[in-house]
């Protein structure tokens, strides 16, 4: 289990109703389901995650959370995570707001493209890095990249209340210049204010 997983496991306590969008192989929503006692259930577009998933006796639907999750009633969920899967969402506004609306919290956890290395490969090489987070070339791929700076404007445009943040680089966690220091953040999000 990485840091980041058990991040978001001790912000959702114990018993909460999750939905994972998302979910890959289910690795976090089975945690969430040991550790928690959660009644999870994810979402999922690889019908090897799926697969995966279900062989762990998860609840997992395949298909593209873009349109499944606005069929979901208001409040439904305690706890929504979007974890490293923000970047590949066509509409990621609207999945947000979705989100925002489905669940009383939601859990949104990215890798920080302006990350010093980065920044630093950008400078001597002049094109955008590969890294182990980023291991495709632009031609190959439809992911957009964002900052923590980029995230925290959108929230602020949105009137998107932050709930709390976390920054990390490796498995230290980051408290001075998040946006130049760390690889990757989980914010919780809630309500828009009126």
């Amino acid at each position: 289990m990485n840091s980041e997983y058990r991040s978001i496991a001790d912000i959702i306590p114990e018993s909460s109703k999750v939905l994972d969008l998302g979910c890959g192989d289910g690795t976090l929503l089975e945690y969430l389901r040991r550790e928690k006692k959660i009644v999870g259930t994810g979402i999922e577009i690889s019908p090897k995650g799926v697969q995966n998933s279900i062989s762990k006796g998860l609840s997992v639907i395949q298909g593209d959370l873009e349109e499944i999750i606005p069929n979901y009633s208001n409040n439904l969920f305690d706890f929504c995570i979007l974890a490293q899967t923000l970047q590949e969402l066509r509409n990621s506004d609207r999945v947000i707001q979705e989100m925002l609306r489905i669940s009383k919290f939601t859990i949104i956890a990215f890798n920080n493209i302006v990350h010093f290395r980065n920044r630093l490969k950008i400078l001597f090489q002049g094109k955008l890095p590969q890294t182990k987070e980023l291991q495709y070339d632009w031609m190959n791929t439809n992911i957009m990249f964002l900052s923590v700076k980029d995230f925290e404007e959108y929230c602020f445009k949105k009137k998107i209340i932050i709930a709390s943040k976390k920054f990390f680089s490796k498995d230290k966690i980051i408290k001075k210049w998040p946006n130049l220091r760390a690889k990757s953040c989980i914010f919780v999000i809630n309500n828009i204010v009126d």
